[in-house]
């Protein structure tokens, strides 16, 4: 899942275009074959914040990570995964 389907399914400016990536989210959460990157989490932030003209509050936000992103994340930041990161590509 990319971060226009999250932006997209919760920007009410344009409700024409909320309705497909409010129902792809619902199918995937469902389905339970969906995966969201960390990337996407921290791009929804920075728009959330900087595009919207009216941000989701904190608390709404938190609720959408909780429901939405993070039963789709497949793969959690932690400072041990940074280090083997580097580390691969110190090796390559």
């Amino acid at each position: 899942m990319d971060t226009n389907l999250s932006v997209y399914s919760l920007y009410e400016r344009f409700p024409d275009k909320q309705a497909t990536p409010q129902y792809l989210i619902a199918t995937v959460l469902e389905m339970r074959r969906g995966a969201v990157s960390l990337q996407v989490a921290q791009e929804l932030i920075i728009v959330n914040r900087h595009k919207f003209e009216i941000p989701l509050s904190l608390e709404d936000l938190n609720e959408y990570f909780e429901c939405i992103l993070e039963p789709l994340c497949i793969v959690h930041f932690s400072t041990s995964l940074y280090r083997e990161a580097l580390s691969v590509q110190l090796e390559t």
